[in-house]
């Protein structure tokens, strides 16, 4: 007899056998199978006309319980925090989606961006920090900020200068967090972007 299995986090979490109905197909269809959200998409299109930004916020958090199964909208949800400025929210909620949903392109970068900023608001002012790479050229942590604050001030070339550095003298700081935020950088920008295939260059030297 055919049988469907739906599997969530490795797991069997459903299973359909071929003599069961066509509403038990669909049923089982909008609960596991992702999909784009019809109440994500009007509340979005009512933020773009009305400009209510805390009430969309608040619509959609209300969808994300009626709909827990739909990732789009925790998605859009967290674009809408960014825009408020609640930037660990929004990481925070970027980070509870299951690791194969965080794994999209959309959803890394943002998760990779919120952290930026978030990382550019308690870091210390760019002088200071350079000031403390040059009198020690391998902290990680100081080129990191300043690679955050760099790109918060739309920096690009001088963010992803100092993350390339990360890469060349240390791959073990923050899981790779020197090679990471440079591919996220890339997905940011754009492929067209003049600096991307430069630095997509220098990186994959520096992998060598």
């Amino acid at each position: 007899m055919p049988t469907v299995k739906f599997f969530r986090q490795g797991q069997v979490a459903h299973t359909i056998h071929g003599a069961e109905s066509d509403a038990e197909f669909r049923r089982a269809i909008d609960k596991f199978v992702a999909r784009p959200s019809g109440a994500s998409q009007v509340v979005l299109s009512a933020f773009r006309q009305q400009g209510n930004l805390e009430n969309a916020c608040s619509l959609l958090a209300k969808a994300a319980l009626d709909d827990p199964y739909n990732a789009q909208i925790p998605v859009d949800l967290a674009k809408l925090l960014l825009l408020k400025g609640d930037f660990a929210q929004a990481e925070d909620l970027l980070l509870a989606l299951p690791e194969e949903v965080r794994a999209d392109v959309e959803i890394s970068t943002l998760l990779t961006h919120a952290g930026f900023i978030r990382i550019a608001q308690d870091a210390p002012d760019i002088e200071t920090l350079e000031r403390e790479i040059a009198a020690e050229p391998y902290n990680s942590l100081a080129r990191y900020q300043l690679s955050a604050v760099k790109l918060i001030g739309d920096d690009c070339a001088g963010a992803m200068e100092q993350l390339l550095e990360i890469v060349r003298r240390d791959r073990t700081f923050h899981d790779d967090a020197g090679r990471n935020g440079l591919i996220a950088i890339f997905n940011m920008v754009g492929s067209e972007h003049e600096l991307v295939g430069h630095y997509r260059t220098l990186l994959t030297e520096a992998l060598r």
